[in-house]
């Protein structure tokens, strides 16, 4: 993205030397972008050299034309490093690290208490946000699991003056509870008046969150760009690890209770409590979507989507291809289904979908 043409409020430019851990140079714009790379390859790293939280070789960041830290042979700003507390980040880790004899509401306060700058967001506000509002009184020791990662990206919103940091903040949550945390992770970031990095090894959550990703391996920046550009292509890069590939996909919930709004497509759903018009995520497992050459009345699946095949990658178990219907599918395939259909990047293809196999989630 080019600096001349992204307003300076809202930018981030770094440039972080690690030895032996990373090498990064970075300008990024507003909005979200999703940092995605196999295990090791820097992308905490890179949060943790972005807070102030690790020693570095070499750094330049400015946040929004506010320079954070500068070590660099050529130094603009004759060395100066802040404090972590000085620096204006929100950082929400993969583990809630609340304060257990502390309230929600001072576990709230206790980082713009201690960054003391002016123009702090206001802990209601941010309360209100993810939905924690009646938590706020409660010591943090008699959370739930999804209470408490509630509250730690509550924690980090309040303290984001310029910046936003999210650590895998889905990554040790039971599938459940991850599936309940979704809308309000969605929404939190939709809304975030300053820039936001997410790290996550799913490619279903880049592609539902963010605007522009980063793939990173071996602490060196290999692609990125919008994430229909960059993730049909790094497949196997990122996510797949151990989890089943799925989707993620946002919507809003249709008149009749039972159907949802994604873009262009409507797919009916199980559902039938959905409010008018109000968001959801949907979960939908890439093994659950029957692929087809032509148009059939006579199945059970209520929903048919046409689309045309963007990539087809091999993984451990099979084939995963990458569909695009509007919005980006990955789709699970058998080595044979794709041989006995001649699938392949180009080819138009009808996605059929059961009711059953969406899982909807709201914020509520």
């Amino acid at each position: 993205m080019s600096a001349a043409h992204v307003n300076a409020e809202h930018t981030l430019e770094l440039r972080v030397r690690v030895a032996g851990r990373l090498d990064v140079d970075l300008f990024l714009g507003p909005g979200c972008t999703a940092i995605v790379g196999p295990s090791g390859a820097g992308k905490s790293t890179l949060l943790a050299a972005l807070t102030g939280l690790i020693d570095v070789d070499e750094a330049r960041i400015t946040v929004a034309g506010r320079t954070l830290d500068d070590r660099t042979p050529d130094s603009r700003a004759a060395g100066v490093n802040l404090p972590p507390e000085a620096r204006g980040i929100g950082l929400a880790f993969q583990e809630a690290r609340l304060f257990p004899h502390l309230t929600v509401r001072r576990n709230l306060r206790f980082p713009v208490e201690r960054g003391g700058r002016t123009g702090t967001p206001d802990v209601d506000a941010c309360a209100a946000a993810l939905g924690i509002t009646a938590l706020l009184d409660r010591p943090a020791d008699q959370l739930s699991g999804g209470e408490a990662r509630r509250v730690a990206l509550a924690r980090a919103l309040a303290a984001a003056t310029d910046l936003l940091l999210l650590d895998e903040p889905l990554g040790s949550l039971d599938e459940g509870t991850r599936e309940r945390i979704l809308p309000w992770l969605h929404g939190l970031i939709r809304n975030s008046r300053v820039p936001t990095l997410i790290v996550t090894h799913r490619m279903s959550e880049a592609a539902l969150l963010a605007d522009h990703v980063v793939v990173i391996e071996g602490g060196k920046v290999v692609e990125q760009g919008a994430p229909l550009d960059v993730l049909p292509h790094r497949a196997t890069v990122s996510s797949l690890r151990d989890e089943e590939a799925e989707n993620l996909l946002a919507g809003t919930a249709g008149d009749d209770g039972h159907s949802v709004h994604i873009g262009s497509a409507v797919l009916s759903v199980a559902a039938h409590d959905l409010r008018p018009g109000e968001p959801v995520t949907v979960r939908l497992a890439a093994g659950e979507v029957i692929v087809g050459l032509s148009r059939h009345d006579d199945l059970s699946a209520c929903n048919a989507l046409d689309g045309k095949i963007v990539a087809i990658h091999e993984v451990d178990d099979g084939r995963l291809a990458v569909v695009d219907v509007g919005v980006m599918l990955f789709v699970s395939l058998t080595a044979d289904a794709v041989a006995g259909l001649g699938l392949e990047p180009g080819r138009e293809v009808v996605l059929y979908i059961k009711t059953t196999a969406l899982r909807i989630a709201t914020a509520r």
